[in-house]
């Protein structure tokens, strides 16, 4: 049987110290080791978190901003065309007026010039027919 004298008595108080100085030693400052390093990383995880929020508020920030300004652009862009459109047809209605002007005169212009030619083909139309008559007949016609 196990005898239970002064020697069991001095291992418990031996285990005791030890347990306290090893508490002191070892186990506490590596437990606070592992807190710290528990700390840090759940720190570097909460400000990845933060900085995984905060790149997607500027993604839909941009996109927003990519957005808006392709409307813009379009509106531009249909206010500039409207405003081409609007020009192009002052421009052919101002034209259309003065061919509208120009095309008559030059009509009336052109057919001066055709009765002038007429005339002057009339008269070289005598000469002509004169000529081969004296041909024809070979003798002068005056």
């Amino acid at each position: 049987m196990v005898s239970l004298d002064i020697t069991l008595l001095y291992i418990t108080v031996l285990f005791c110290i030890l347990m306290v100085f090893l508490d002191r030693v070892a186990f506490k400052p590596t437990i606070d080791l592992m807190e710290e390093r528990r700390k840090r990383i759940d720190g570097r995880f909460e400000e990845a978190s933060r900085m995984e929020e905060k790149c997607k508020e500027m993604m839909e920030e941009y996109e927003s901003s990519i957005k808006r300004a392709r409307e813009e652009g379009l509106e531009k862009k249909a206010a500039l065309v409207g405003e081409g459109k609007k020009i192009f047809d002052e421009k052919v209605s101002e034209e259309r007026r003065r061919l509208g002007e120009i095309i008559p005169k030059k009509k009336e212009e052109i057919e001066k010039k055709l009765r002038e030619e007429m005339a002057l083909l009339e008269r070289e139309m005598e000469g002509v027919g004169r000529l081969i008559a004296e041909t024809l007949l070979g003798r002068s016609l005056r």
